[in-house]
């Protein structure tokens, strides 16, 4: 436990919630294996507002399908975003992402997006995902991804609030792994761990 906040931010977890902190756009790009999953569900854990959490799945190339799980993933903490898929007033799935994006509106809530790297070959769920941030000033976005891919229509409001951590701070030295192991009681070769 560190004391010293300046020192928080160079730890991991402590670089994550800080980027959180003062970005609505926040990439955690590393390779798969570096652990960047486990890294965000501790960070996000003691950020202070609530989190809603999508692994991306094929399915979710879909731009509907890909609502449709945005949806259920918010829905845990505000329940009235189901209502956009209920009453289905438009074909357009961005179109029900500035809906649900209005319905978040100013409420504090981070949305995390594993496997996010995906949506660099999914133009029309980045799409909307893109819509949903734009008409939501209280919503960030976390994405959990192999490399920041480029999302179609950000504008410069997320933009110039856009965080990466890359596997620089995400990849644990041989002193950080050698404590790792140690704390956690395993006789594992901190090299090969």
């Amino acid at each position: 436990v560190c004391e010293n906040n300046l020192y928080m931010e160079y730890t991991p977890i402590g670089a994550v919630t800080a980027a959180l902190s003062r970005s609505r756009l926040v990439h955690v790009a590393a390779p798969a294996g570096s652990g960047t999953t486990t890294l965000v569900a501790q960070a996000v854990a003691d950020v202070g507002v609530p989190v809603g959490w999508l692994t991306l799945e094929p399915w979710d190339r879909s731009p509907r399908r890909f609502l449709s799980d945005i949806v259920h993933a918010l829905a845990e903490t505000i329940p009235a975003v189901r209502a956009v898929l209920e009453e289905d007033r438009t074909e357009d799935p961005r179109e029900l992402a500035s809906s649900v994006g209005a319905i978040v509106g100013d409420r504090g809530l981070v949305l995390v997006l594993d496997d996010a790297h995906l949506l660099g070959e999914w133009a029309s769920s980045a799409e909307v995902l893109t819509r949903l941030a734009r008409s939501s000033r209280g919503l960030k976005l976390l994405l959990v991804e192999r490399f920041a891919p480029v999302l179609p229509g950000v504008g410069a409001d997320l933009l110039a609030a856009t965080s990466t951590i890359g596997d620089d701070v995400v990849r644990a030295d041989i002193t950080e792994a050698e404590a790792i192991m140690a704390a956690r009681g395993l006789d594992v070769d901190p090299f090969l761990a």
